[in-house]
Formats: C-alpha cells, sequence, structure tokens
C-alpha cells in the first residue's frame, strides 16, 4: 500500500512540475508576441516568470544577456547551480539565458536541474531568437519602405534604393555588407576600372603587396571600421563608373545568390532541425519580396530547387528530375508555413 502512494505522489508531482513549466511557456509566448513591449521590457517580463516554471522558485532567478546589457530577476547573484542556453540570431549567439538556484536544492536523478527544465530553458532561449529574428527583419522593411516612400522630386528614386540598401546591410549584415564589395571591387575591376584593384588595400591595416598584378584581397580578418571605409570607397567609384540602375541591379543580384547559397548549406546539412531549415527559407523569402519578387537567373538556383526538392519531397534521383521543371522555389513557402515541427 505504501508503495501504491508513493507511485501516486511521485505520478502527482511529476504532473504538477509540467504543469508549471507549460504554464511559463505559456506566459513567455505571450510575452514573447506583445508588440508593444520593447525588447528590454519582454527580456525583464521574462525573467520575471522564469522562476515560476521551475521546482524551486523562491530560490530561483534568471537573468538575459544581451547586446552588452543584462536582464535579470531581482535578487540575481552568481551561483555555481546554474543552467544556461545561448540565444542565436541568423546562426550566430548574440546572448545569453541563465536560470539559477541561489543556495543548493534537493538533487533529482538529473541532477539539481530536472531534464524537462534543462529542455524547458534552451526552448525560451530559442524563441527568444526567433523573436529577435522577427523584429530585425520588420525593422529592416520598415526602413525599406520607409525610404521607397519619401523617393520624392529630385534625384533619382534607383540611386536612392541603392543607397539605402548599402546603409541597411552595414548597419544589420557586416558579411554581406563585405561580400557585396567585394564582389562590386571584382565587378569594376573587370570591367577595365584598375582603381579597384587598390581600394582593399587602402583600407587595411597591412601594407599593399607590390607587383600582384591581380585584384586580390588581405587574408587578415577585415575589421568593422575597415568595412567602413572600404564600402564608401568601393560605391564611389562605382557610382562614377556605373549607373545607378546597374548598381542596384548588381547589389541585388549578389544578395540573393549569397542567401540563396546559404539556404542551400542549411538545406542540405544533416545537422541542422527543421526548424532552422523552415527559418532559412523564410529569410530566402523576404530577400525576394524585398527585391519585389525578381529572381535572377543564377547556376545556383537551379542547385537550390534540387536541395529543397531532395530535402522536403524526395531524395530519388528519378523523382527530382522529373519534378524539377515544374516546381518552382516559392512553391516550397507554402510547404513550410503549413509544417508542424517541434521546437
Amino acid at each position: 500500500m505504501k508503495d501504491s502512494d508513493t507511485s501516486k505522489e511521485f505520478t502527482l508531482e511529476s504532473l504538477r512540475e509540467r504543469a508549471k513549466e507549460l504554464d511559463c511557456l505559456y506566459h513567455v509566448d505571450e510575452i514573447l508576441n506583445n508588440q508593444r513591449l520593447s525588447l528590454p521590457e519582454i527580456f525583464r517580463e521574462i525573467t520575471r516568470v522564469i522562476p515560476l516554471g521551475w521546482q524551486f522558485p523562491e530560490v530561483c532567478r534568471a537573468r538575459i544577456v544581451y547586446d552588452n546589457c543584462s536582464y535579470q530577476t531581482p535578487g540575481f547573484a552568481a551561483s555555481s547551480f546554474i543552467e544556461s542556453a545561448d540565444i542565436k540570431l541568423n546562426g550566430k549567439t548574440v546572448g545569453t539565458l541563465e536560470v539559477v538556484y541561489l543556495t543548493e536544492v534537493p538533487k533529482s536523478e538529473d541532477g539539481y536541474f530536472l531534464e524537462k527544465e534543462r529542455k524547458l530553458i534552451q526552448t525560451i532561449a530559442d524563441r527568444i531568437g526567433k523573436t529577435l529574428f522577427q523584429r530585425h527583419m520588420e525593422q529592416v522593411l520598415q526602413e525599406w519602405n520607409a525610404v521607397k516612400e519619401s523617393s520624392l522630386a529630385g534625384r533619382s528614386s534607383l540611386q536612392k534604393e541603392w543607397q539605402v540598401i548599402v546603409e541597411l546591410l552595414r548597419r544589420t549584415d557586416p558579411n554581406m555588407h563585405l561580400h557585396v564589395c567585394r564582389k562590386m571591387l571584382n565587378y569594376l575591376y573587370l570591367n577595365g576600372i584598375k582603381e579597384a584593384d587598390g581600394v582593399f588595400w587602402s583600407c587595411s591595416l597591412t601594407d599593399e603587396p607590390s607587383g600582384s598584378g591581380e585584384l586580390n584581397y588581405p587574408t587578415e580578418k577585415v575589421l568593422l571600421g575597415n568595412i567602413t571605409c572600404i564600402s564608401d570607397k568601393t560605391f564611389e567609384l562605382a557610382s562614377k563608373h556605373l549607373s545607378d540602375a546597374e548598381i542596384l541591379i548588381r547589389l541585388k543580384k549578389w544578395i540573393q545568390e549569397r542567401q540563396a547559397y546559404a539556404l542551400i548549406k542549411t538545406v542540405e546539412s544533416l545537422d541542422v532541425s527543421l526548424g532552422e531549415i523552415v527559418q532559412a527559407v523564410r529569410r530566402y523569402r523576404l530577400i525576394l519580396e524585398e527585391s519585389q519578387g525578381q529572381s535572377f537567373y543564377s547556376p545556383m538556383e537551379h542547385w537550390l530547387k534540387v536541395a529543397l526538392i531532395r530535402r522536403f519531397l524526395s531524395d530519388k534521383l528519378e523523382f527530382i528530375q522529373m519534378a524539377r521543371p515544374h516546381v518552382e522555389i516559392k512553391d516550397f513557402y507554402d510547404i513550410v508555413v503549413r509544417l508542424i515541427f517541434p521546437d
């Protein structure tokens, strides 16, 4: 009888813990979906509700570190009883979520933290990352649309559009910013603009090699300040020799190709989750929407189409060959929005 009572009590306790965890996640989702809250307000609210989902809430505290700022439950202190998870944006770690116990608590067979609690902290960190991505893209699109709407009489709206693309890349995506600078310098050099050869070196901390006779770049990591210098000189040179329309078309083409390549790597990787693939497809769709649906021909487009067919439909060669002429990349957008998958 005692064993039966003990088993029932254990089951009830487990159910109570699961209910607390689900309730915690529900509150976190409510906070993340509240568009009226700023990011600092979101982080403070999340750290407030997290302890309620843990086994010992009275000694549990939480902290979110993001953008060199810390948001934490009142009374938070460093502790050796800690679990943490990285907050990621576009595959890069941009912050950390930490949950601590201020004092030692009874150990379970999972340790000081239950296995479900470890999964919960990772789930919350992942959902914070998704919210950061959504807010980031909303801001980019708002700025993009604002520039388009403000294209009044005077200078060409095409010119303003390519300028704002470069500025948005500078502010939001240094890697893509540097990529389009490299592509533009190569494009200029191959079209006989020899001044392009010295742009990278003029902004580098490394001395320019002599007698190379070819357009090349420093192998060292380029500093952010140097990227701004490179960008200014690159597009000043481009504006002297290319029309605004050509600069705009080239930028959109190179950005789209780069995003296609990133999506291909994600789709073909065996180490990424379905959720990461869906997010990558959505990012690529946003790039196309920013280009007003204009897709530039590239062999990479065919590669991407095959990769998506293989991942979502079938990896049989006969099927891929049959489906490829009849399937477009945009068809997969409808597929991903209907997928049901775990976080």
